[in-house]
């Protein structure tokens, strides 16, 4: 979730002071705690390009990763694991379907999604061995952001017409 900031843009930074305080609060107690980014749809993804925020959409991820890495350090723990779920081919790229078909979606819009999504999130939270996900670290989050900006080019040039009319529908010129 974003927040405006002191002169009414968008900002991330009191949403990610939250986080680190609940993380500090997990770490103090000793609260099992799973951690995921929500899939987002590619066309959203792109949405968010052509506004100008899709470096704040990408730094967001890596500071999620960033500060669960310097609470647990805080603590002396290991991180949290923290699983992303944007570069979900199948998922994140499928076809944007009229409302009469949205039964055949993943996504209900952009953000929100299906509860059969929900339910392999969780199950890929719970089962360490899943291959759905991307368990990330320091070392992964650079490639899990190309897969997911690799996936956001292929939908795009797959479905330009519709991407520039919904664009147009959106952000009249």
């Amino acid at each position: 979730m974003l927040t405006l900031n002191d002169k009414g843009g968008l900002s991330p930074q009191r949403n990610l002071q939250h986080l680190r305080e609940l993380l500090r609060f997990c770490y103090a107690n000793n609260i099992e705690t799973r951690l995921f980014l929500t899939p987002t749809h590619v066309f959203l993804v792109d949405f968010w390009g052509r506004l100008g925020h899709r470096p704040m959409w990408e730094d967001f991820r890596r500071q999620v990763l960033q500060i669960n890495a310097e609470t647990a350090m805080e603590f002396e723990r290991v991180p949290f694991e923290l699983v992303g779920f944007d570069q979900l081919s199948g998922v994140v790229d499928e076809p944007i379907y009229l409302t009469r078909d949205i039964d055949k979606a993943w996504f209900i819009d952009p953000v929100h999604f299906q509860p059969n999504l929900s339910q392999l999130i969780m199950a890929a939270l719970w089962d360490s061995e899943s291959e759905v996900g991307v368990r990330l670290s320091a070392e992964n989050i650079e490639a899990y952001l190309e897969e997911v900006e690799s996936l956001r080019k292929s939908f795009v040039r797959a479905n330009r017409e519709l991407v520039e009319e919904l664009n147009a529908k959106i952000v009249p010129r």
